[in-house]
C-alpha cells in the first residue's frame, strides 16, 4: 500500500530542527492518552476475540522536546486473517484522493506476543518511505505494545521507541521509590516458632511409626 504524502520535502526541512550534524538532537518517545490506550486496548480484545488482525492509520504531530502522539486515527475497510491484514484497493484509493498525510500504522497480533514478523517490517519501510517520518506500533497479549520510529531526514534512520501511557505511573517514579525503600528499609526475616516446633513434632511422630 503506497500513500504519497503532499509536501513531503517542506516537512523534511522543518524535521531537521530534531538533528544536528545529522545526528538526533532528542530522544524520541511516544506519549499515549488515556482515550487512545482504551482504543487500542479494545481493538486488540475484539480482534482476540475474532482472531483476527486488524490495522488502523492516521497521523502524527511531534513536540519540540521530541514527544510524539498520534494526532489522526481512523479504521480502513481491510481484508485480515491470523496473521495478515491488508487495506482494500478502493480504500487505498479513497485516501490517496482525499490526500490524506500517513504517518502512523497500527495492527494487533491476536493471541500472540508483540513483536515485529517480517511482514511487519516489510510493511513498515514500504509506508515510511512516502513520508518524512512514520510511527508504526503493535499491540500483543497483556496488551504490551510496541513502537519504532522512522525518519528520513538527514539520513534514513529507525528508532525504538519508549512508550508513556497517560495516568500510569511513569517508570522513572517507581525507581524513585524503589531507591527510597532500599535505603530507608531494612528488611527482616520473621521467626517462626510455631512452625518450627510443628515441623519438629512432625519429624518425631514419622521416626516413632517407622520403628513400629
Amino acid at each position: 500500500m503506497m500513500l504519497q504524502g503532499e509536501n513531503v520535502k517542506k516537512k523534511t526541512k522543518k524535521f531537521n530542527y530534531y538533528f544536528r550534524d545529522g545526528v538526533p538532537s532528542r530522544t524520541f518517545s511516544l506519549h499515549i492518552t488515556k482515550e487512545q490506550i482504551v482504543q487500542l486496548r479494545t481493538m486488540y480484545n475484539v480482534s482476540s476475540e475474532k482472531d483476527c488482525e486488524w490495522l488502523a492509520l492516521g497521523d502524527i504531530k511531534i513536540s519540540k522536546r521530541g514527544v510524539i502522539t498520534v494526532s489522526e486515527f481512523y479504521i480502513p475497510k481491510q481484508v485480515s486473517n491470523q496473521v495478515h491484514c491488508q487495506v482494500v484497493d478502493e480504500e487505498t484509493a479513497r485516501l490517496i484522493q482525499e490526500q490524506k498525510q500517513i504517518r502512523f500504522w497500527f495492527h494487533t497480533h491476536p493471541n500472540m506476543g508483540a513483536f515485529w514478523s517480517k511482514e511487519d517490517c516489510d510493511t513498515s519501510d514500504r509506508l515510511a518511505q512516502t513520508a518524512d517520518c512514520f510511527l508504526s506500533l503493535v499491540i500483543g497479549k497483556n496488551h504490551k505494545m510496541r513502537a519504532k520510529f522512522h525518519v528520513k531526514a538527514p539520513r534514513k534512520r529507525m528508532y525504538d521507541l519508549s512508550i508513556n501511557i497517560e495516568n500510569e505511573i511513569p517508570r522513572s517514579v517507581i525507581s524513585l521509590y524503589e531507591r527510597e525503600f532500599s535505603s530507608k528499609v531494612r528488611e527482616e526475616k520473621i521467626r517462626r516458632y510455631r512452625s518450627n516446633k510443628l515441623r519438629k513434632f512432625k519429624k518425631a511422630v514419622k521416626r516413632m511409626f517407622s520403628f513400629a
